[in-house]
């Protein structure tokens, strides 16, 4: 019977030149912008008008609800953390 002798395939080289192009290209990438944000930044990117609806007299439950109108599902206790009206 034969026994079966598995060789480790040999490691891969790399060119110097290749690493120094690769390096240049991943450093010159622009930024990626995210595709979903926390509820935390979301609120944070609507800081001001948020604030400017507050100032306009609708309440946090009421921003809350128009919010979760949009897909934004937040409480009004969470909004007001998150946004607090700087009164």
């Amino acid at each position: 019977m034969a026994t079966a002798t598995s060789k480790r395939p040999k490691a891969a080289s790399v060119k110097h030149a290749s690493l120094e192009q690769t390096g240049a290209f991943l450093q010159a990438l622009p930024e990626k912008p995210k595709e979903e944000l926390s509820l935390k930044e979301a609120i944070a990117q609507l800081q001001e008008p948020i604030r400017a609806a507050l100032a306009k007299g609708y309440s946090y439950q009421e921003l809350a609800a128009m919010l979760a109108e949009v897909g934004i599902h937040i409480s009004a206790f969470t909004l007001k953390n998150y946004a607090p009206s700087g009164k």
